[in-house]
């Protein structure tokens, strides 16, 4: 399987991880099995770039640990539903900073 290079890039000031143009496009795309082949697809270039920022396919720039697998699916385009993205679009402004604490 051919690889696909994973460079950097700024946004907003922030360097962030450049994601390959077919990975940006599958982000969007909701799809059976989506998770296992992405990650086989991508899984491992992604997790070499260790903690990083990276712009999600909602647009919001967050900062990952790519060798965890669940950061990953953040890449990947699942992250809670649409609920959590109607509240950070209507409480936060470019520049603020959430911290997700991972206690639910």
């Amino acid at each position: 399987m051919a690889t696909v290079p994973i460079k950097s890039t700024a946004v907003n000031g922030t360097v962030c991880t450049m994601l390959p143009i077919a990975l940006a496009t599958l982000q969007r795309l909701e799809f059976p099995r989506k998770l296992g082949l992405m990650e086989m697809l991508y899984g491992r270039k992604l997790a070499a770039r260790g903690t990083t920022w990276i712009q999600t396919s909602r647009g919001i720039t967050w900062k990952l640990d790519l060798r965890d697998p669940c950061h990953r699916w953040i890449v990947y385009g699942y992250y809670e539903g649409p609920a959590i993205w109607r509240w950070l679009r209507g409480w936060l402004r470019d520049g603020d900073v959430v911290v997700d604490s991972g206690q639910t």
